[in-house]
């Protein structure tokens, strides 16, 4: 069985303008309303990040986001 697939560049725009745009250089617990009354381990960003992408991939299945803070540090959410 074969699943649908995305174009890269279409990810990267997606992905840019969700979660980029929104995330880089803020204060985490001040500035980004999808993660305020959250606590900002990179677990339940990683699993506020699914939520905020899920939408924008209709008919596609999200499979999984990972979160990497560094080489050796990095959160996985899968939705089961």
């Amino acid at each position: 069985k074969t699943g649908m697939v995305i174009n890269f560049e279409e990810l990267k725009s997606i992905v840019d303008e969700e979660i980029i745009s929104v995330l880089d250089h803020k204060n985490l617990n001040l500035d980004v309303d999808f993660l305020k009354g959250e606590i900002t381990t990179s677990e339940n960003i990683a699993r506020l990040i699914w939520r905020k992408l899920k939408p924008r991939f209709g008919k596609l299945k999200l499979v999984e986001i990972a979160l990497a803070e560094t080489d050796e540090n990095i959160a996985v959410y899968r939705e089961d």
